[in-house]
């Protein structure tokens, strides 16, 4: 059973339009940031042991289900409302968790404001080492499809990209009808091309990696397309604190096809984290002694 959602609640951000927001959970925040295709509902189930240890915040994007529709939302739209949100949130320092697009959402975010994330999970990240013409182009070919069929269309071409061989096997038929069923129900054809639209703007120079202060986790599945050996040895090298967790036998989204694992490695990352900072406080206070 899924633990029940503790607030729901509307941020304000611009003009007459909200965010919709939830909560799970007490104690260190983790705030989720969605990516274009997903919404609060996509972290429920998936983040349940982690709810149990860490108070889990989670939104919808303005043009995503539960939150307001913004046709001519900007790159700098989403950017503000979520360091309008870490500001709601309260004045403790988040772990941010993105996946696919909305990593660049969070390394964009940490570069204007490097002191409101003690860290940041970056899930199947969109951004690539080496720049970013084949992002752009996959962009605009999910335009097009969109524009020709809709959402229903638009999901064929993504199932068969960010999910693994082996998941579209075990699903069958059966299984991708369902999710493109679901797919459809959540996705209307101009708020997805809005949203598809904004990120065209976002900045793609690999060198922005290096201006990451904080330390970032980079999770990422073994079937994902854009992540083969040599691009995450040249994103550590470019991410001053960057480590790396792979999981076999998983595509794009690791937080569908390996919920347990996902879970566990954002876990190890924030436990981590905790350390990190007793050990340099007790050095700070060993310094003071000296």
């Amino acid at each position: 059973m899924t633990r029940p959602v503790d607030g729901i609640r509307k941020l304000h951000v611009a003009g007459d339009l909200s965010i919709h927001v939830e909560e799970r959970g007490s104690g260190p925040v983790l705030l989720f940031v969605n990516n274009f295709f997903a919404n609060v509902d996509s972290w429920r189930s998936r983040t349940e042991e982690l709810a149990e240890r860490f108070r889990v915040v989670t939104y919808d994007m303005r043009n995503q289900r539960n939150s307001s529709i913004d046709l001519g939302v900007s790159w700098d739209d989403h950017l503000a409302d979520l360091h309008g949100l870490i500001q709601d949130v309260g004045s403790e320092p988040v772990v941010l968790v993105g996946s696919s697009i909305s990593t660049m959402l969070c390394r964009d975010l940490l570069r204007r404001y490097p002191n409101v994330a003690r860290g940041a999970v970056f899930v199947g990240p969109a951004f690539s080492p080496y720049g970013g013409r084949r992002r752009k182009a996959t962009v605009r070919t999910w335009l097009a499809l969109l524009a020709a069929g809709g959402p229903a269309q638009l999901f064929e071409q993504l199932y068969s990209t960010v999910m693994s061989d082996e998941t579209v096997e075990r699903l069958g038929g059966a299984g991708f009808s369902g999710m493109r069923a679901a797919f459809v129900s959540d996705h209307e054809s101009e708020p997805t091309r809005a949203n598809l639209l904004s990120c065209l703007d976002a900045p793609d120079v690999p060198q922005l990696l290096q201006e990451l202060s904080c330390p970032i986790q980079m999770l990422v599945g073994e079937a994902d397309f854009q992540w083969y050996p040599s691009a995450l040895a040249e994103v550590e090298r470019l991410i001053p604190d960057c480590r790396t967790a792979v999981l076999p036998g998983v595509g794009h989204l690791p937080y569908m096809e390996a919920p347990t694992e996902f879970q566990r490695v954002i876990g190890d990352f924030v436990d981590s984290l905790a350390v990190e900072t007793t050990c340099e406080r007790l050095a700070g206070g060993a310094d003071q002694v000296i």
